[in-house]
């Protein structure tokens, strides 16, 4: 099988790379994956997704930039569209124990992604609602079945009871 051209012209095509080095890994360093990181959020931010808008006064549309959100699977796939590796899986997740010298990108990318998801969404960029429940920040009520419902209430006079709690139910 003859190769058919340089890595970069593989890349530029979206051809999958080949197990380039002695380790097997595709991308060689924890620093390579830190390169490969910055320039696909550099790519994020420089390729917004757009939104039309309809103007109902003006019969038109208009399309409206929105920020492009960081995620594991979009640096997944822009690693995949550039010929790099098909995911970071394995990268992520140790396998085997192979990829201990990457634990500490991995939690600075997860952070970073992370930081950009919730920033985006508490000055407006991304849909909050969507963000929370990603990053796991969802509200929880615990309701109680058993009928009853416990008040606590604060006495203003000093006493031995200064906090009682009332049942109902």
């Amino acid at each position: 099988m003859t190769d058919t051209g340089t890595t970069n012209e593989k890349r530029k095509r979206g051809a999958p790379l080949g197990n380039t080095n002695a380790a097997g890994k595709n991308i060689e360093t924890p620093e390579r994956m830190w390169e490969l990181f910055t320039e696909y959020k550099a790519w994020c931010k420089s390729n917004p997704r757009f939104e039309n808008v309809v103007i109902p006064r003006e019969m038109t549309t208009l399309a409206r930039e929105l920020e492009r959100p960081m995620t594991w699977n979009g640096f997944d796939t822009w690693l995949m569209d550039n010929g790099i590796i098909k995911d970071t899986e394995d990268y992520r997740g140790n396998l085997n124990g192979a990829y201990s010298l990457y634990s500490e990108v991995i939690t600075r990318i997860r952070k970073v992604i992370e930081t950009d998801k919730f920033e985006g969404a508490t000055v407006g960029i991304y849909n909050a609602n969507i963000i929370a429940r990603d990053l796991g920040l969802v509200e929880k009520k615990e309701v109680d079945n058993k009928g009853g419902v416990t008040i606590k209430h604060r006495t203003l006079e000093t006493s031995d009871e200064d906090e009682k709690s009332d049942e109902i139910g």
